[in-house]
């Protein structure tokens, strides 16, 4: 099996870093990653969307920021697919600006084997939402998963 995704990332975000597993570009007011994972047989986008959840703040941050709290956690649609939508606002100390954050959670099970699941998080100082909340808001809306199996259907010959 082979996944892939596309989204819409606006000229502001300039810089590239790519390896196993995760996208990422960041500007000079925030940072979009894009991560995917193998999940268990069975699972469901509920189940994968509440383990993302319950880990948050140990996903964030190694030390225990001076603040942590999830704002919202809901179920939605994004391009016709089932998602679920994450929020929530974090600060690392008090000299630093609260961070808010806004996830998608994905799951992709179209082939046959294990699903995939996804998620694309942008986060951004507080005081930046009011200029560019609403190209993260587009950002997150343009993403789209794509199967794309690498050989659909193989012929197996054995003669002895």
């Amino acid at each position: 099996m082979e996944y892939a995704h596309t989204v819409n990332i606006g000229d502001q975000w300039n810089e590239n870093d790519e390896f196993a597993g995760r996208y990422s570009r960041s500007s000079p007011w925030g940072e979009v990653t894009i991560t995917s994972q193998s999940l268990r047989r069975g699972s469901t986008l509920r189940h994968f969307a509440e383990s993302v959840r319950d880990q948050l703040e140990d996903d964030w941050w190694f030390w225990s920021p001076s603040l942590f709290e999830i704002t919202s956690f809901q179920e939605t649609q994004i391009g016709g697919r089932d998602a679920y939508s994450i929020t929530s606002r974090v600060r690392e100390s008090p000299e630093y600006c609260i961070v808010d954050v806004a996830e998608i959670v994905m799951l992709s099970n179209s082939l046959p084997g294990n699903p995939q699941g996804f998620r694309v998080r942008a986060w951004m100082c507080e005081r930046s939402v009011a200029d560019y909340g609403q190209d993260r808001l587009e950002m997150l809306d343009s993403f789209r998963i794509i199967t794309r199996p690498a050989t659909y259907y193989t012929q197996f010959l054995s003669v002895v």
